[in-house]
């Protein structure tokens, strides 16, 4: 499963309407944690939002997939936090100038782990801790488990012939009205197909 960790990702994939929530012959199948994913988007909805984001957000809270996972106890985060994150975070900070993902962003990354699910996420401290945690190879996570962001999952779609140009064009300037512009590291994948 693609494990949604943050409301940017869910409102990226919502500028598509339904298509990725429900066709999961596209990419596969997409969640985030009822708990916590949920909660974030139901807390958005209900600032003081219109237009294009207001749409995204509506739309991402009605199609996307909310799963209960087993809680993690005080001490399984903990332990797992005490014996991966610190080097990674270190790791991530020396070699892009990013570190410090907040808990809600590591609960996250500790599900993916955990389940062996594909994090995605448009998060770049999270993006990078997650990389340097699978180049660092101490980590015993689960067969599965890899990291991707939204844009990696739409070129996959496009490259496959699920969406045409004119639709990524148009949801280009919708992530841009909705302030969710292109992640800056994965815009030359758009970039050298002409969609920007």
């Amino acid at each position: 499963m693609f494990l949604i960790s943050d409301t940017n990702a869910s409102i990226k994939f919502a500028a598509f309407g339904k298509l990725f929530f429900e066709n999961s012959s596209i990419i596969g199948e997409l969640g985030t944690c009822g708990t916590r994913g949920h909660k974030e988007l139901k807390e958005l909805s209900k600032q003081n939002i219109t237009g294009e984001m207001k749409k995204c957000v509506d739309c991402a809270l009605s199609s996307i997939g909310f799963y209960t996972f087993d809680e993690f106890s005080e001490y399984e985060f903990w332990d797992y936090d005490a014996r991966y994150y610190k080097d990674a975070e270190e790791k991530a900070l020396e070699s892009y100038g990013l570190g410090g993902a907040c808990e809600n962003d590591k609960y996250f990354l500790h599900l993916a782990v955990t389940y062996g699910n594909i994090l995605v996420t448009n998060d770049l401290p999270l993006y990078y801790l997650a990389v340097e945690l699978i180049n660092i190879g101490e980590c015993e996570y689960e067969d599965g488990f890899s990291i991707l962001t939204v844009e990696d999952l739409v070129i996959k779609a496009f490259d496959n012939g699920d969406i045409n140009k004119a639709k990524v064009k148009e949801v280009i300037k919708v992530w841009n009205k909705a302030k969710r512009s292109v992640l800056k590291i994965k815009r030359p994948l758009f970039e050298e197909r002409g969609l920007m």
